[in-house]
């Protein structure tokens, strides 16, 4: 929802944004950062079905209203939206009561056009770059190891156990790799299980769940991002990898396609054991990867200022059509 208060030929627009709650992955982050920038010009209300503790902190100015404790929810869609069976039709009604439809990724684009017949615009989600960027300071930790890193909820959505029966294999044809594995989940057990079975507790950390400077502190510190996800409509994770400067390793996934080149990392096949193997064998020995140039790439297409400019902008052409 936007409505506009022009003040001395300025507009300030009352934003929401609504999402289910603010804890969690990447799209939680996201709203959290898109927030925090439109906060700095508008008003923000973000509405969520819960009032749990956000991933990222957010501007005192933001309003919260959280819809359970508010006795708010009487909408008909919220209050029986578990009862639906037809979940496209009602997508359908909503996307077609909209000015405009923003899609994160080129995958989303197509498959709302292929199913709904409605056009949308395409505009990624963002990185917080207070965090996430290039640090050119020369690493001394890896002791002559080539440091993986992977980062994600342990869900057998993200495919860290095809990853890790991978990463068995290329350790035997380079033992000077070791993988880091950052999150936590319903998978841990099992995943460390894997490792167990498979002899290879020297090559493959769990690192557990960690605060985002702690990721964007290892990073820092790692040589290559890999994450072999079964589907990603974005995958925030690796951009925000890449304006760290790393190559990464994504599956053909979904998004991942959308920000991963031949400049910047290798797109591998879904659940390829053998192709991601060969992926990371191959970036392992790659030293021609320019880390500078992947962070700047990055940067000029994900950062919060470009990306919530063009959504800004989006809602003000919207506002000149009821005017």
């Amino acid at each position: 929802m936007v409505e506009a208060s022009p003040k001395r030929g300025i507009v300030k627009l009352k934003i929401a944004i609504f999402i289910g709650g603010l804890s969690g992955g990447g799209a939680e982050r996201v709203v959290c950062n898109l927030s925090n920038y439109l906060a700095r010009r508008h008003t923000v209300t973000i509405l969520t079905m819960a009032s749990d503790e956000p991933i990222e902190l957010l501007d005192s100015n933001i309003i919260r209203v959280a819809l359970d404790e508010e006795r708010q929810i009487d909408n008909f869609l919220m209050r029986n939206y578990k009862r639906y069976r037809n979940l496209k039709k009602y997508l359908k009604i909503a996307y077609s009561s909209a000015d405009v439809i923003i899609s994160v990724s080129n995958i989303i684009q197509k498959n709302i056009l292929n199913l709904f017949k409605i056009n949308s615009i395409v505009i990624g989600n963002m990185i917080d770059n207070s965090l996430f960027k290039f640090r050119d300071e020369k690493k001394d930790v890896n002791n002559g190891l080539f440091r993986f890193i992977s980062v994600g909820h342990l869900i057998k959505g993200k495919g860290f156990d095809v990853l890790i029966y991978a990463f068995a294999r290329a350790v035997k044809k380079n033992e000077n790799i070791v993988l880091n594995i950052i999150g936590d989940g319903e998978e841990y057990r099992n995943l460390k299980n894997i490792v167990e079975d498979l002899g290879i507790k020297k090559w493959i950390n769990f690192l557990g769940f960690c605060p985002r400077d702690k990721i964007a502190l290892e990073y820092s510190i790692s040589d290559c991002f890999i994450l072999t996800s079964r589907h990603e409509s974005f995958g925030v994770v690796y951009i925000e990898a890449l304006a760290c400067g790393l190559p990464v390793i994504g599956t053909k996934c979904g998004g991942p396609e959308d920000f991963i080149n031949d400049q910047n990392g290798i797109l591998v096949n879904i659940d390829d054991i053998d192709d991601i193997e060969k992926a990371i064998i191959k970036i392992s020995n790659d030293s021609s990867y320019d880390r500078k140039k992947i962070a700047r790439d990055i940067s000029e297409k994900y950062y919060p200022d470009i990306i919530a400019k063009k959504i800004e902008n989006i809602y003000k052409e919207v506002l000149k059509e009821y005017d």
